[in-house]
C-alpha cells in the first residue's frame, strides 16, 4: 500500500529546498561542511526519487492525495517552468554557479515558495524535520 502521507511530505521536503537559494547556494558550492548537493541532484530528488515527472500525476494517485485546486495549478505551473529550464540546462550545461544567478532559475525558486506558503496555509503535511 502506498503511503501518501509520505508521499506528499517528500515532494514538500524537495519543493522546499527549490525554494531556498540561500541553502541551495552554501550547499551546491561547497560551502556547506555538512551537506554537499547540485542543480541535477535537486531536481532528481523532485522527479526520480518523489516520481513528480509522472506517477503523481496519474489520477489513481492524485485523487489520493485531496490537493485544493489552487495548489494543484501552482504545483503544475512549477513542473512546467522546471520542464522547460531543465531542458535549457540539459543543451547549455550551465553550471551551479550560473544556475544560482539565472533569473530564470530564481522565478522558479520564487514558484516554490509560493507552493511552499500555500501548503502550509492549507495544512498538508510537512516532515517534523522541516
Amino acid at each position: 500500500m502506498i503511503d501518501y502521507k509520505q508521499w506528499l511530505e517528500n515532494i514538500y521536503s524537495s519543493i522546499d529546498s527549490i525554494a531556498d537559494l540561500p541553502s541551495q547556494e552554501e550547499i551546491w558550492l561547497g560551502k556547506s561542511k555538512k551537506y554537499v548537493s547540485d542543480y541535477g541532484e535537486t531536481i532528481s530528488d523532485l522527479y526520480d526519487s518523489f516520481c513528480f515527472g509522472n506517477d503523481f500525476w496519474k489520477e489513481q494517485h492524485l485523487s489520493n492525495f485531496n490537493l485544493k485546486e489552487d495548489l494543484l495549478i501552482e504545483l503544475k505551473t512549477l513542473k512546467r517552468m522546471i520542464d522547460i529550464y531543465d531542458e535549457k540546462i540539459q543543451i547549455t550545461k550551465l553550471k551551479d554557479e550560473k544556475i544560482l544567478k539565472d533569473p530564470e532559475w530564481i522565478f522558479i525558486t520564487k514558484q516554490a515558495t509560493k507552493i511552499v506558503e500555500i501548503w502550509k496555509a492549507d495544512n498538508y503535511p510537512i516532515p517534523s524535520y522541516s
